[in-house]
């Protein structure tokens, strides 16, 4: 009697466990919010690509290398080589740059490294999404493409600059991306220059906005041409 007693209490522990566990993947099996989008979503439709497009050139004008704050490359150089007197207190990150005392564990170095690989990803991501996208029409792919691909040789052509070796990021694998490596600079212009092609053959002669700032074709070539006299 007190084995089959036990054998009970097993059974009705051993119940209660898998219903349990059950109830817990039913709890955190939770649906996409109805405000966020997946990946194949946003480039099922060219209006939500393009938003993804649009909002990469909104974090290149609020942080990394190639903002216009006063924390972006352009300022923050011009401190560096002495045309520009920063003002405020000590603590000001901009006398790092002012006094030449800038260290790899300076603030504003982990920040333009980070902020614009981050944009890179983003650029990646349009250009897989876009590629496996089968709602977008040919005219609107080429577009897409054309813009990422400019925008990852733009960022790469501002880091290989400031930081010599670099990696150059192609995709948004993260297992793949967790152990790229830096590559010769002169590895570096070419995959510019073949980013810098591809963007010249989808880009049209035409601007895509009434403003002027999206790239078109010659925005390409007088970047490609740039990169040349490196």
């Amino acid at each position: 009697m007190k084995t089959i007693h036990l054998t009970t209490k097993y059974f009705l522990w051993l119940s209660m466990l898998l219903l349990a566990m059950n109830s817990c993947d039913s709890f955190v099996d939770v649906e996409l919010p109805k405000s966020q989008l997946t990946n194949v979503t946003v480039f099922e439709d060219y209006a939500t690509a393009s938003t993804a497009l649009t909002d990469i050139y909104s974090k290149i004008r609020d942080k990394g290398i190639l903002t216009g704050t006063n924390s972006g490359m352009s300022i923050e150089l011009g401190n560096y080589t002495d045309e520009i007197t920063p003002y405020g207190t000590p603590s000001n990150p901009s006398f790092n740059f002012y006094n030449n005392t800038i260290l790899p564990s300076t603030p504003a170095v982990a920040e333009y490294w980070n902020a614009t690989y981050n944009q890179i990803y983003a650029a990646n991501s349009v250009i897989e999404g876009v590629q496996a996208s089968t709602s977008l029409s040919l005219e609107n792919k080429k577009q897409l493409q054309g813009e990422a691909f400019f925008i990852r040789a733009l960022l790469h052509f501002y880091l290989v600059n400031l930081f010599g070796d670099i990696p150059y990021i192609t995709q948004t694998d993260y297992k793949n991306n967790s152990v790229v490596t830096r590559i010769p600079t002169k590895e570096v212009y070419g995959h510019i220059i073949t980013d810098l092609e591809n963007a010249i053959s989808f880009l049209s002669n035409n601007y895509n906005s009434t403003d002027r700032v999206r790239p078109n074709k010659f925005t390409a070539k007088a970047l490609l041409a740039r990169t040349y006299l490196y």
